[in-house]
């Protein structure tokens, strides 16, 4: 379905802009939506391949009938002379035919084309948690030898402690080798102190390196852990204000973990009150519920990342930022306050979660849309 162009207005009355990705994570996040669209692509060729060959099988219909009939009457002992079909029936099936090769053709070909990008997403996917374990790994060699380097400072540090008491003690025995002593005490007083300085540096770089480790582990589990809600006793509380209020989920990422969520996401505004409106045309469409529910389906998303809200309004947006919350329709309310309880109750969090905006886009529709993409890296 095309779309016709509307504009994108970012509207927050909650909290300010939002967090923007390292530049390598940006890199890797662009390389896994250029698989997915290589996917998307190689997956609508395949639905047109199999429409050619439909197509065929219709075209082939009416000399298949033709021969049908004409079997028929002579199975029932009728003397009928055979007509002979018509030159277009000839041309139409002819024509079939060549559509259902060239589709029969087609579809092996971008079957293997589809699981061959399935197979290049997977390694994607394989090769980044591979790199992040990598990283955990060297951070947590970096703290050993830290500690390591800690403890011969401060063992060099004693050592030197030992020595100056030793230069004291051979002071006392003689005057004429006070000076001496005085200045061999005084370098080992100096060797302590950097000794000392040593150590502290040592810790210091121990602290950065367990700092580095636990951050590795913290994004390694959040890239194993699926998304999920929190606090949802509470979010069914605040979003009961707005019962009744329609919704409808604009895409979703193909990966299993977005369509668990957007289950999820249904369900909390269920048991909230809220009402699913009808599911808008898309395609490729994903049955999120498969038989149980038919009607419930979804375009596929093919670069949105996290979740976003966004609504219509035919006021311009100064508009709706002089007349004040409470003033506001309703759904626009209702938008607000999903947009404020739903990010920040994901978990695993992400860094921009309390950063995320309601869109407002031209339109006089009063349906909260919903989109949920693919997990953030960060």
């Amino acid at each position: 379905m095309i779309f016709e162009y509307i504009s994108n207005i970012a509207f927050s009355l909650a909290l300010s802009s939002m967090s923007v990705l390292s530049g390598a994570d940006a890199s890797e996040s662009a390389e896994r939506i250029k698989l997915e669209s290589i996917r998307t692509h190689d997956f609508h060729l395949l639905l047109w391949m199999t429409a050619l060959v439909a197509i065929g099988v219709i075209f082939e219909g009416p000399e298949i009938s033709h021969e049908v009939r004409t079997a028929w009457l002579r199975c029932r002992g009728r003397r009928t002379r055979v007509r002979e079909a018509v030159p277009w029936i000839t041309l139409a099936a002819a024509f079939g035919w060549l559509l259902i090769v060239i589709g029969v053709a087609g579809e092996g070909y971008w079957d293997a084309a589809v699981s061959h990008d399935d197979q290049a997403i997977t390694s994607f996917d394989e090769d980044k948690l591979g790199s992040t374990e990598k990283t955990a790994g060297d951070a947590q060699s970096n703290a050993g030898a830290a500690a390591k380097a800690a403890q011969e400072a401060t063992d060099a540090a004693a050592h030197a402690r030992e020595e100056s008491d030793k230069a004291s003690a051979s002071s006392s025995h003689a005057m004429d080798l006070a000076q001496g002593a005085r200045g061999e005490a005084d370098s080992f007083e100096r060797d302590i102190v950097s000794a000392k300085q040593q150590a502290a540096d040592a810790e210091s770089h121990l602290a950065d390196a367990l700092r580095q480790a636990a951050q590795a582990q913290e994004a390694l589990e959040r890239i194993k852990t699926p998304r999920s809600l929190s606090h949802t006793k509470e979010m069914i509380a605040a979003l009961s204000a707005f019962k009744g209020t329609k919704y409808v989920f604009t895409s979703v990422s193909q990966e299993g973990d977005a369509i668990d969520l957007l289950k999820s996401i249904n369900d909390l505004l269920q048991k909230s009150g809220w009402e699913r409106d009808k599911s808008i045309g898309g395609f490729p469409a994903i049955n999120v519920y498969g038989k149980d529910d038919p009607d419930f389906s979804v375009p596929a998303a093919i670069s949105t990342v996290g979740v976003h809200i966004s609504v219509e309004s035919e006021e311009k947006l100064d508009v709706l930022q002089s007349r004040g919350i409470s003033n506001l329709p309703q759904y626009v309310r209702a938008a607000l306050d999903l947009n404020l309880n739903l990010p920040s109750n994901i978990i695993p969090k992400a860094e921009d979660a309390a950063e995320k905006l309601v869109t407002v886009e031209k339109g006089t529709s009063t349906t909260v849309r919903i989109a949920v993409g693919t997990k953030p890296l960060q």
